[in-house]
């Protein structure tokens, strides 16, 4: 027998008989001439093995911007067959499954051609795919940083800044070139941004997500970012007040005017001044207390204290007067012009208070006089004109202007004889009274007596009251000699009482001179 060629490789072959085995068919039986039939040939075939490919390898880049050519990274890649053999990766053998530009991984597998190429090493195999027949191609974010800057003030106005209503100050710069425009919500400040200070501006993290966002082919790296926000003091200006005083008395309550301060704000400070209390200027000045969002400005004030002006000195001069004479020593007193007095009238025995000419309360102005008029107190003795007592009668007791007349009572059986006047001192008067004689009776011997009807004179008296003590007494004068001759009163304001007095003066004196004429010459009828 024979192939028709080398039965080795994949592939069918032809068996036929050879010319040794025609021989050897012709020598079986020489009975027979054996020739060739219909078919004289056999066949044979190899058939190609089987084997498996395997695709393996992996490759990476950092972000370019550029699309990777899958050629480019060939020889990062491997295939290997189970057969033993092997087949270098060529052109076109290779795919991604998509696109590689951006940041990405990405599955490198092989192509229609490529397993084709593989096929083709070898036909005595029959080549499929293995377990893992694809590699990984991975694209890395690249390194860029951004970096917030700007900055933005305002001063103090006690309210709190929004950031959002500041973002136009602030911007993102990206070192990759790319640009980004801040939105509401990218930034925050690092505190309540209400009050006088620096604030830090970040991004929030909302501002992170978004700038990544925009960059998924860049890890981002903050660099050098200080923005601030800064809220600046306000100005407000302390205008303080001048006041005065005089030497000797306590200062006034300061004041001062505030301008610039925002409502609802306090400042504190104290007004203070210079020390010091004689005559001159002093200044009133400002203690500051913790004013942190203001810019506090000063205008001090001026305390004038005035030298104390002259006291004025006014005087009131007190007479006590009965009959048209003094009956105490004048009482004198002495104050400020404008301070308060007060005069009350003296309790003195044998005199009776009648009235008050002048002010007794008032304030002290220039020189001024009050007269306290009293009349004089007397105890009239019904006698007979021999100086002896009438039985059963007692003394009547009165008070009235010295030299008025006194009503003798009526006593029965007597006779008022002569007239009885009030003396010009306190004391007993006499009231002489003369026996009538009944008829039949050459008179002598005693009468009998009744109780006399006695309607003295009475001047209702003002009840005196001890002197006041408000106003300052300066001084008083020496006691004046009882004497029957009247002084000249002082100017009382009451002129016309005053030449009443001294015209009953004379008229007593008159009197009592034509009573004591009389008396004489009934007691020589007698």
């Amino acid at each position: 027998m024979k192939f028709n060629k080398d039965p080795k490789d994949k592939g069918k072959y032809v068996v036929s008989l050879t010319a040794a085995g025609i021989a050897n068919i012709q020598a079986v039986d020489s009975n027979y001439d054996f020739t060739a039939g219909d078919n004289v040939t056999g066949s044979y075939e190899i058939k190609a093995a089987g084997a498996t490919y395997t695709l393996s390898g992996t490759d990476s880049k950092t972000y370019d911007g550029k699309t990777t050519k899958i050629d480019d990274v060939l020889s990062s890649y491997s295939v290997t067959l189970s057969n033993g053999e092997t087949y270098t990766l060529k052109a076109g053998d290779l795919k991604f499954n998509k696109d590689p530009k951006d940041k990405d991984k990405y599955v490198v597998s092989l192509t229609a051609a490529g397993i084709k190429n593989i096929q083709a090493v070898d036909s005595n195999y029959d080549f499929t795919a293995g377990d893992n027949v694809t590699g990984s191609y991975e694209i890395k974010a690249a390194g860029a940083t951004y970096a917030l800057s700007g900055t933005d003030s305002k001063t103090y106005d006690g309210k709190t800044t929004k950031i959002d209503d500041v973002l136009g100050s602030y911007s993102v710069t990206l070192s990759n070139g790319e640009t980004y425009q801040l939105q509401n919500g990218d930034l925050k400040f690092d505190g309540d941004a209400r009050n006088v200070g620096t604030y830090a501006v970040k991004l929030t993290d909302s501002g992170l997500k978004h700038l990544q966002m925009l960059n998924p082919n860049y890890d981002l790296i903050a660099k050098g970012q200080n923005p601030t926000f800064n809220i600046e003091k306000k100005k407000v200006t302390i205008t303080v007040g001048n006041a005065t005083k005089q030497v000797g008395t306590k200062d006034s309550d300061f004041n001062a005017n505030v301008d610039g301060l925002i409502s609802g704000d306090k400042l504190a400070y104290e007004l203070t001044r210079e020390p010091g209390e004689k005559a001159g200027q002093y200044v009133i000045n400002v203690s500051l207390g913790a004013n942190d969002n203001y810019d506090v400005q000063v205008i001090p004030g001026k305390l004038t204290i005035k030298a104390a002006p002259e006291k004025i000195t006014g005087t009131v001069t007190v007479h006590y007067v009965a009959g048209g004479r003094f009956i105490h020593a004048d009482n004198h007193l002495k104050g400020i012009v404008g301070d308060g007095y007060e005069v009350k009238a003296l309790s003195i025995p044998g005199y009776t208070l009648r009235r008050v000419v002048g002010e007794a309360n008032g304030k002290f102005d220039g020189s001024k006089v009050i007269t306290f008029y009293y009349t004089v107190d007397y105890t009239g003795v019904p006698q007979t004109p021999n100086g002896k007592p009438i039985p059963g009668i007692k003394p009547i007791k009165g008070t009235g202007e010295p030299g008025s007349p006194i009503h003798a009572p009526e006593i029965p059986g007597y006779q008022f004889i002569g007239q009885a006047v009030i003396p010009n001192q306190p004391g007993q008067v006499a009231l002489i009274y003369k026996a009538i004689e009944k008829p039949g009776h050459n008179g002598g011997g005693s009468h009998g007596t009744k109780e006399p009807n006695v309607k003295p004179e009475v001047i209702k008296p003002i009840t005196p009251i001890n002197n006041s003590k408000k106003a300052v007494k300066e001084s008083t004068t020496a006691p004046l000699k009882s004497n029957s001759t009247a002084k000249r009163l002082p100017q009382t304001g009451d002129k016309a009482q005053e030449d009443s007095e001294l015209f009953g003066l004379g008229i007593m004196a008159l009197l009592g001179t034509l009573g004591l004429v009389i008396l004489k010459k009934r007691r020589s009828d007698d």
